[in-house]
């Protein structure tokens, strides 16, 4: 590995191995030249006004981001990556009729910063992303789509019906009569539903991020109790 980032390997390990004669300068001098030759092709050592492009953004870097073009490139990628495991019966894609409702449970299902990513820029340029609920909602007749939370994540922070989610989290009685009620709610908006899409994972501050990675993949908090 030429290159680490976001911890203290290279100042605290890599001189450690220098000094004891684990590691020699010859080595180092490999990986060191590898990571130079990438930046000279990316143009790091160039001044800024020889490349236009980057010119450009330093100027006016609003002007770059989330452009119409920008967008129907993401969602041809979107289109393009997504994988379908099972379709059972013919599910997909789903057909209403005349009054079919559709219902959308989940503690992500309005959730935006997932989508995006935990390296994803703050451009400050009015960029919105939709959530799930919102982009079903969209390509549905009005007012035929119903939500349910479902159950909390557990995030740490924040708070969630005047509770912190750390409580909502824990084993309380407390908590479990919250997961409980909304177990019943989303079992009850499901029943009366055509169909259910649910939308459940993680948030970051859970786990997946840099430095937060995640010692198990299952889903958090009481997701699994909802999906039974």
């Amino acid at each position: 590995m030429d290159i680490n980032c976001g911890s203290n390997m290279n100042s605290t390990h890599v001189l450690r191995a220098l000094r004891d004669g684990t590691l020699t300068e010859d080595v180092l001098d490999v990986a060191l030249a590898r990571l130079i030759k990438v930046q000279m092709r990316l143009g790091f050592f160039n001044n800024v006004e020889q490349l236009p492009a980057f010119a450009r953004y330093n100027r006016q870097p609003h002007a770059y981001i989330n452009t119409l073009a920008h967008q129907r490139l993401a969602e041809e990628g979107a289109a393009q990556g997504v994988v379908l495991l099972k379709n059972l019966n013919a599910t997909l894609p789903l057909s209403f009729s005349l009054g079919g409702r559709l219902a959308v449970i989940g503690p992500n299902a309005q959730m935006t910063t997932e989508l995006k990513g935990s390296y994803a820029m703050n451009s400050g340029g009015g960029v919105r992303i939709l959530s799930p609920l919102e982009a079903l909602s969209a390509h549905m007749p009005a007012g035929s789509v119903d939500y349910a939370e479902g159950v909390p994540l557990c995030r740490g922070i924040g708070t969630w019906q005047g509770l912190t989610e750390q409580t909502v989290c824990n084993e309380s009685a407390t908590a479990k009569a919250i997961t409980a009620a909304g177990i019943k709610a989303a079992a009850a908006l499901a029943g009366a539903a055509s169909a259910v899409v649910l939308v459940l994972g993680h948030q970051q501050s859970v786990g997946g991020a840099e430095g937060t990675d995640r010692i198990t993949i299952g889903l958090p908090g009481a997701q699994d109790e909802l999906i039974a």
